[in-house]
């Protein structure tokens, strides 16, 4: 994929956004968060998001958390901060060889960016309160499939919630206040 198309389909799925956010019902929510007591989970975030038929939007809130997970992204996919700020370290990565410090960059509000490359991973750094991001992610990579479920995550247990109603409408409305005061 070539530079820059996964953001421009970001932007023309964000023009049609609004329309979906009247009905909060179509909306799925994805909460993941450490399963054990005790446990400092390394990447916290909250997902309200809309599966369609090749990709799918997501609404995310991240949080801070200590020591950020590195990972792929297996799937090319583009973001956009709408509040807060996060630093993002890329970093290369080749199988059987260990993953490279590439570049770090503060990602601000109204900053784009995407990761096409399935050798390019990063963590994320919260270093506001929290970041509310929209993003797009398409259809995985099918050269690279097998890769990616060899991975191992070496982090701590996770499990995968719903969130609540009310938690799904608060984060619909962050986004609903966001694309009005946008216009």
């Amino acid at each position: 994929m070539s530079s820059g198309k996964m953001i421009e389909f970001l932007k023309s799925v964000e023009s049609r956004i609004p329309e979906y956010l009247d009905d909060k019902t179509i909306w799925r929510t994805r909460w993941i968060k450490p399963n054990r007591k005790g446990v400092k989970f390394k990447h916290t975030f909250e997902r309200v998001y809309l599966p369609f038929k090749n990709f799918q939007f997501f609404i995310n809130v991240m949080h801070p958390v200590e020591n950020p997970e590195w990972h792929l992204h297996p799937r090319p996919a583009a973001f956009r901060v709408l509040s807060g700020k996060y630093k993002s370290t890329f970093s290369h990565y080749e199988v059987e060889r260990e993953k490279r410090e590439y570049s770090s960059k503060i990602i601000a509000p109204g900053q784009y960016y995407e990761m096409i490359n399935p050798q390019l991973g990063h963590f994320v750094d919260v270093i506001t309160d929290y970041t509310l991001s929209v993003s797009v992610i398409g259809e995985p990579y099918a050269k690279y499939n097998n890769r990616f479920k060899s991975l191992k995550y070496s982090g701590p247990p996770v499990e995968f919630i719903e969130l609540s109603d009310k938690r799904k409408n608060e984060i619909i409305d962050m986004v609903i206040s966001y694309y009005n005061h946008d216009k």
